[in-house]
């Protein structure tokens, strides 16, 4: 994702690349290799469990391996100090799944220090417990993938029909090449000798014009089929967009010369997608994206419990952090979790990272097979150097066919719509993003969204809205979303064709922090929604400014219940016990590091609160308020602790994004 942090992969000594001689010897003294390195792990494993308290005996208070169990299977083993007696799992469910090794464990132990169950609230709230959290891993998934047996059936057929293309295209350059080289004697000598044949072919004319109709939209017969005469017809665009309209508006197309054209066109739009075989269709899920807000994905600080938060606040539209498509088909568990989603996420996505087409159709493959999704999106903006020398986000910026081929590949390969989110170019002296719009429009992309930024000034700079216009008026008119239908394998979008002087489904970002920012983008520009990154981070209840027309003089009583709430869906998330604390209490201070920008309404002297703008220090209201904007990390520090109990001794805490600060 555009806000993904930098960082830099460490690499080993050269010092271990000498001769054949050293590296022998470097691997006898245990430094050429990782094995002393794992048994000391293991070692220390080992002994940990050895002080670790039992997860089945914390929960149920027995354990069933009995004296086998190589954990402690003591109630007073957890030593971790009790934060209170407020258990998130225990208030809204009956039980907490992480019993005596719970941080809240007293709200739900007894006198004796075991675990308290409330069977009534914990039966009634069964159905909700299974729906709260949607595309968690699987486990015989996630198997199959990292031991490589996984099949990718749809991906392998793509991959077929984009070399029988690439050789198509070749051998008609090639013809192309030869017939313009030819001597001119010659063709006048093949005119003559068609002028003469003329009489005599013409009974035959219509045939083989439908041979080549046949041959240009490269349907093969079905699987199963001898010949094409054994197969049924194939349609040519305007049957088949007629067979897929309403029967209303077939009935205007028959009356209407400009609603047969449309039908023609939307024909020959799923046509292009053909892959070899009869297009059989099946209605999928129809969005509108038109108007909406969209959080963008937000690499670590967009996490579900996040997200959570901004959907109370108004967003429409959610996105996972970003995905590296390689590591998700490798089967790592980490990358997985990325997908889960909230049920009250109900536009929801995942966004990819990746350079290859194989790659990324085997992704798009696997998530419309095992995740609850409403599209995926492509990720074409990230800067940071790591993805960027793979070839991977800001990189296909700079090489459109690949990016083509990818977005290509993966409208075939998925059953869910595709979108890309773009930056305006690679470097400032290239903008590149007016013309990648159009030719991702015509393959069939649902959804557009642009960084008003190029990869080389990242998050400096203003972003230039007068080229995002710039872009909108470029782009054709756009499926207004693309009714998802897919024949056997492979997908077909159908597009909603909108009226011409209707916005451009292509979405805005940058620098929207408040409501009279967001009107003004959507007055002066031709977008057809916007996307707000930082400036949700800053002040997530932009969504509401937004919705509702005003300014929201938010308290810092109120901005300690929002951080209060999301503590809750951390922990709710992450887990209550040690582990899940200190993960909740990481990210609350990655979010810190953004929300301590935001200055009240009532102390701006010109409203809005611009997002480059770098406020002097400033004494709040009240105490609270003046906490809230230190840029301290000490002080973030210290509102965590009024939230989640004392620090461990041994935290440090360093803000892992460069895009919190205000020079980028």
């Amino acid at each position: 994702m555009d806000d993904a942090a930098e960082g830099k992969r460490h690499r080993e000594d050269s010092s271990n690349t000498g001769d054949n001689g050293d590296r022998k010897k470097s691997r006898a003294d245990g430094q050429g290799n990782h094995h002393g390195r794992q048994k000391r792990n293991q070692e220390a494993a080992r002994e940990a469990r050895k002080n670790n308290l039992c997860k089945q005996f914390a929960i149920k208070g027995t354990c069933s391996f009995g004296d086998k169990c190589r954990f402690v299977h003591e109630r007073e083993a957890n030593s971790d100090a009790v934060i209170s007696d407020q258990c998130p799992f225990f208030l809204q469910y009956g039980q907490c799944k992480f019993g005596l090794a719970c941080r809240f464990r007293s709200g739900h132990t007894d006198a004796d220090n075991k675990p308290i169950v409330d069977e009534a609230k914990w039966l009634a709230t069964q159905e909700a417990r299974e729906k709260s959290v949607l595309n968690v891993p699987q486990r015989e998934v996630l198997f199959a993938t990292s031991r490589r047996k996984y099949q990718f059936p749809r991906t392998k057929e793509m991959l077929r029909n984009l070399s029988r293309q690439g050789q198509q295209q070749s051998q008609s350059a090639t013809t192309a090449d030869a017939s313009a080289s030819a001597p001119a004697t010659e063709a006048a000598a093949a005119a003559a000798i068609s002028s003469e044949a003329a009489p005599a072919a013409g009974a035959s004319a219509v045939d083989d014009g439908a041979a080549d109709t046949h041959t240009d939209m490269d349907i093969d017969p079905q699987p199963g089929c001898d010949d094409s005469e054994a197969c049924p017809a194939v349609e040519t665009s305007a049957s088949l967009a007629a067979s897929i309209i309403a029967p209303e508006d077939a009935a205007a197309g028959a009356a209407d010369s400009e609603s047969a054209a449309t039908a023609a066109r939307m024909g020959e739009a799923l046509l292009s997608h053909s892959t070899g075989e009869r297009v059989h269709l099946r209605e999928k899920k129809l969005i509108d994206f038109r108007n909406k807000l969209y959080l963008a994905p937000l690499t670590t600080v967009g996490n579900l419990p996040y997200r959570r938060l901004c959907k109370e606040f108004g967003v429409d539209i959610t996105c996972s952090e970003m995905a590296m498509a390689v590591k998700l088909i490798q089967g790592e568990a980490q990358e997985w979790a990325l997908t889960k989603r909230h049920a009250s996420e109900d536009i929801f996505g995942v966004q990819l990272c990746g350079g290859n087409v194989e790659v990324m159709g085997n992704a798009a493959e696997l998530l419309s097979n095992h995740c609850e999704l409403d599209f995926i999106d492509v990720n074409c903006g990230c800067p940071i150097d790591l993805v960027v020398e793979r070839g991977q986000g800001s990189a296909l910026l700079s090489r459109p066919s690949r990016l083509e081929t990818i977005a290509k590949g993966m409208l075939q390969v998925s059953t869910v719509p595709i979108t890309i989110k773009l930056r305006t170019g690679f470097s400032e002296d290239r903008l590149v993003a007016h013309t990648l719009i159009p030719r991702l429009a015509n393959l069939g992309v649902s959804l557009v969204t642009l960084h008003g930024r190029t990869r080389a000034q990242r998050y400096s700079r203003l972003a230039d809205w007068q080229y995002i216009n710039q872009c909108a008026e470029a782009a054709p008119t756009l499926p207004v979303y693309g009714t998802c239908r897919f024949r056997n394998s492979s997908v077909i979008f159908l597009p909603v064709l909108v009226p011409a002087d209707s916005n451009s489904l292509l979405s805005g970002n940058g620098d929207i922090m408040s409501y009279q920012e967001a009107m003004e983008h959507r007055e002066k520009t031709k977008v057809s929604g916007l996307m707000l990154a930082r400036g949700a981070l800053i002040k997530p209840w932009v969504f509401t400014e937004i919705k509702e027309s005003r300014t929201w003089d938010i308290s810092s009583g109120e901005r300690f219940d929002m951080l209060k709430k999301f503590v809750n869906y951390g922990l709710e998330h992450w887990g209550s016990d040690t582990r899940g604390v200190e993960t909740t209490r990481r990210f609350l201070l990655e979010w810190q590091s953004f929300l301590c920008r935001y200055v009240p309404a009532e102390l701006v002297e010109v409203l809005p609160q611009r997002i480059h703008e770098r406020p002097q220090p400033f004494y709040g209201r009240n105490d609270l308020e003046t906490l809230m904007a230190s840029r301290n990390a000490a002080d973030w520090l210290k509102l965590s602790e009024m939230l989640l109990g004392p620090v461990p001794g041994d935290f440090n805490f360093q803000p892992k994004h460069i895009a919190n600060s205000y020079s980028g």
